[in-house]
């Protein structure tokens, strides 16, 4: 993991392929990646990494601990932390309104605009 400078997005998903191909997608266009593969494992990780990370892309229904939990304990240590919220689950709720929502599948150029809005606090 590099923390050169470039802006560091914590991924959260439990699916190792749509993980993995969404870390490749943002590391090609010059963002360090941190993984978790569950919402406790990314607090774990943003705790390990406080300051380090610029923004968080999780997945909104993982087993143990979801993304909206996961975003809720990780609001209460930096309540200004950008996220970015992915779901292949058409009209899912109970989704903070002030976060924005990326359908999945989804493309590199819709990934990337979503990302930006969402570090620049333009998706709200």
């Amino acid at each position: 993991m590099s923390f050169d400078g470039s802006k560091t997005v914590l991924v959260v998903d439990d699916e190792p392929a749509v993980r993995r191909l969404t870390a490749t997608l943002l590391k090609r266009h010059g963002y360090a990646v941190i993984e978790a593969d569950s919402g406790d494992q990314g607090l774990e990780q943003f705790t390990r990494h406080q300051g380090k990370v610029h923004v968080i892309l999780s997945d909104v229904i993982m087993p143990r601990m979801s993304g909206p939990e996961m975003v809720g304990q990780i609001r209460a240590i930096d309540p200004s932390m950008p996220v970015l919220f992915m779901t292949g689950h058409a009209g899912f709720t109970g989704l903070p309104e002030s976060v924005p929502v990326l359908a999945k599948p989804f493309t590199a150029a819709a990934l990337m605009r979503t990302l930006s809005d969402a570090m620049s606090g333009a998706a709200h």
